[in-house]
């Protein structure tokens, strides 16, 4: 039996000499910051809502979004405008086939640049709306 207690590690036996008075856990005093009319306020997270680096960071989230969304119907808008100009050309309906296809092509880009245009009205609201709660 002695042996095996020469095997276990100190940290993991009870130490008899230790006093039975438990430890009492260390509360964190909230910090205080001065502020420029010479109070002192504490810092305290909002209790309800996100916290000023997590507005932040969705803000820049939603405003990669954003640019990103404004790129692709831009280039949207630019093939519709040359796809338009193609079909207005009276030579194209010689095939009507090929008018056909490119017709349902471009409506297919219009339900798509509308789907779109809906997308970043909702993320651009979003986004004025984190704005204007970190402000």
């Amino acid at each position: 039996a002695k042996e095996l207690e020469d095997q276990i590690p100190p940290e993991a036996t009870p130490d008899k000499k230790k006093s039975k008075k438990k430890e009492k856990p260390h509360k964190e005093k909230p910090t205080t910051e001065h502020s420029t009319n010479g109070t002192a306020k504490t810092n305290v997270a909002p209790p309800d809502g996100p916290s000023r680096r997590d507005l932040s960071k969705s803000i820049a989230r939603l405003e990669k979004q954003v640019a990103t969304l404004e790129k692709e119907i831009g280039q949207l808008e630019e093939q519709i405008k040359a796809r338009d100009v193609e079909l207005a050309d009276p030579a194209t309906y010689q095939d009507y086939s090929r008018w056909n296809t490119l017709h349902h092509e471009r409506e297919q880009w219009g339900h798509d640049l509308d789907r779109l245009t809906h997308k970043w009205g909702d993320l651009s609201a979003q986004l004025e709306k984190q704005q204007s709660q970190i402000s």
